[in-house]
């Protein structure tokens, strides 16, 4: 590989190692948390994604 790496890039090397990762797993909550409000918005984006099998 050829130049230098971000963090970003490194940690995704890292972590390739370990088990499967998507930066998309990561995300910043701001102010209180309201689980049922996310578990909503999730699944409906996950329905209109056509992903409609997906359990924890």
């Amino acid at each position: 590989m050829r130049g230098k790496l971000s963090v970003h890039q490194r940690v995704m090397l890292q972590w390739r190692r370990v088990w499967p990762y998507n930066f998309c797993h990561c995300l910043k909550l701001v102010g209180k948390a309201n689980p049922e409000r996310f578990e909503q918005a999730t699944q409906e984006a996950l329905t209109s994604a056509g992903i409609t099998q997906v359990s924890a």
